[in-house]
């Protein structure tokens, strides 16, 4: 099947190398229709867009396809500004952490072959949960985060509640539990990213081969200078992109570098 496929490819070229010179029009009408919504992003600064590149690279590159699941948290609603509902589209599945009940009915039914886990991520077994409203995506554990988020957008977070907590590494047990191989860990927490990050030793078989982590930085502060990604170098991740408040991270001891111009990373 790999070497019809290749041979196909190899044929493909060959055609587009006769028709472009003759008829260009012809062949941009046809790429045009070809390729008409073939990436479809779900996320909210198209983090998803990037992963899908990365992942159609790969199976170019290496004549395979990445079977990955993923684990998503702060998952918040299972499709609007989500970083994996792509990848549910497309047969994968994984595991949800999310600590505001009210999705969790709602992620069961949209997303049944996921495993939700109604719990947040910190490094207590219990923690404080500070609500803007029922639905809010900006719900938060970080009391300053929610002090600065109220200033900044004039809002008020009207209420607070107890929820339980996972350290990392649990919530990456009890995913491996569920789902074997290689897998992608999505995580924003609201201002609680880089403890619950530090707090965990990257060791194998735990380790995500693609991490994307929410890292709010000042407009004046380059990536470069971000204690996030300073703390992930040393657990050799490379940062390959940036989106929004976005950081992408591949593991350095996978074949994903392959991928990359290694002197650019």
């Amino acid at each position: 099947m790999a070497n019809r496929n290749k041979s196909n490819f190899v044929r493909l070229k060959q055609i587009i190398q006769i028709i472009e010179p003759r008829f260009p029009r012809v062949l941009q009408k046809t790429t045009e229709y070809l390729i008409r919504d073939q990436v479809k992003s779900y996320s909210l600064y198209g983090e998803d867009a990037i992963v899908q590149g990365m992942l159609k690279r790969y199976s170019y590159k290496f004549n395979r396809k990445l079977d990955l699941s993923y684990i998503d948290i702060g998952a918040w609603r299972p499709i609007k500004n989500s970083n994996t509902y792509f990848l549910y589209k497309q047969g994968y599945s994984g595991t949800a952490v999310e600590p505001n009940k009210h999705f969790e009915n709602l992620w069961k039914s949209v997303r049944s072959r996921d495993k939700f886990v109604l719990a947040a991520c910190g490094n207590q077994t219990e923690s404080t949960y500070y609500k803007f409203h029922s639905a809010g995506q900006s719900n938060t554990l970080s009391l300053e985060f929610a002090k600065s988020l109220a200033s900044s957008q004039r809002i008020s977070y009207d209420s607070s509640e107890k929820v339980e907590c996972l350290r990392l590494e649990q919530i990456i047990q009890i995913h491996k539990s569920n789902f074997t191989g290689d897998f992608l860990l999505d995580i924003d927490i609201e201002g609680s990213d880089l403890s619950a990050i530090e707090t965990f030793n990257f060791i194998k078989p735990l380790r995500p081969m693609i991490i994307i982590v929410e890292d709010f930085l000042s407009f004046n502060v380059s990536f470069y200078d971000s204690k996030l990604v300073a703390f992930l170098t040393t657990k050799d991740y490379y940062l390959v992109a940036r989106s929004g408040p976005s950081s992408i991270f591949i593991d350095a001891t996978t074949d994903l570098v392959g991928l990359f111009d290694k002197d650019n990373l």
